[in-house]
């Protein structure tokens, strides 16, 4: 971005959103701020940044967008869950390998994640389905 940004003095929630109270409740600022100059043609679509900071409210670093394009900035700014991640210690084949194996019935979760240098809790949440869809 060619000029910087505005960070919001307000309270931010867990994810570094300065929120407010608006018509009664509390809201992301971002999104007050682009009905305050949008109107409502922002109803039913997202705020999003251009600048990747969630504490910016600086209107040039705002657009109005839908829920598969901030899934796409996500994807190109590398903040995605699943092999993508940074922090990801699994790939997705290896994910759906540990399905195969648990199902199976020949292995525990202990084993698989002791297989895969993962807790027991993540073998779970796999299997599960909580993390890592199959692909």
């Amino acid at each position: 971005m060619k000029t910087k940004c505005w960070i919001s003095p307000l309270r931010k929630d867990k994810d570094g959103y300065p929120r407010m109270k608006y018509d009664g409740r509390s809201q992301p600022a971002a999104r007050i701020l682009m009905r305050i100059i949008h109107g409502n043609k922002i109803d039913g679509r997202l705020v999003l940044h251009r600048c990747d900071n969630p504490s910016c409210v600086r209107p040039e670093h705002l657009y109005i967008g839908t829920f598969l394009q901030n899934m796409a900035d996500k994807k190109n700014r590398r903040r995605v869950a699943g092999e993508n991640h940074p922090n990801s210690k699994l790939t997705d084949a290896q994910c759906d390998k540990i399905r195969k194996l648990y199902a199976s019935g020949n292995y525990y979760q202990w084993e698989l994640g002791e297989m895969y240098n993962v807790p027991q809790s993540v073998i779970s949440s796999i299997t599960t389905g909580k993390r890592r869809k199959a692909t």
